[in-house]
């Protein structure tokens, strides 16, 4: 055990020898900078999906709305073709009389 653990520390020291400790920091500044620009171009895509989805709500509620004014529209044609409808068997009652007298 005391063998594995020297030789793990053996290769801690080599790769820490490799690497010059100012060029990490500056390679870990350098990563952190471009992740925080990933999380604000994040950010604003979030932002723009909200907004795109307010607005299909609000689409949603208008259609809504307007699926609710065509039905009351439908309702109150069929409330005035039911009205019509006896009228329209009298006018043919009345042509058929005219024609009779003219013909």
């Amino acid at each position: 055990m005391f063998e594995g653990h020297m030789e793990s520390r053996k290769h801690f020291l080599s790769d820490h020898e490799k690497y010059n400790p100012v060029e990490n920091t500056q390679a870990l500044a350098n990563h952190v900078f471009d992740l925080s620009e990933h999380v604000h171009h994040i950010g604003d895509k979030v932002g723009a999906s909200h907004h795109m989805l307010e607005m299909a709500v609000t689409c949603q509620r208008d259609g809504e709305n307007n699926l609710r004014i065509i039905g009351d529209d439908a309702i109150g044609l069929k409330t005035q073709c039911a009205v019509l409808q006896p009228r329209n068997g009298g006018l043919r009652e009345d042509m058929g009389q005219l024609r009779e007298e003219m013909g």
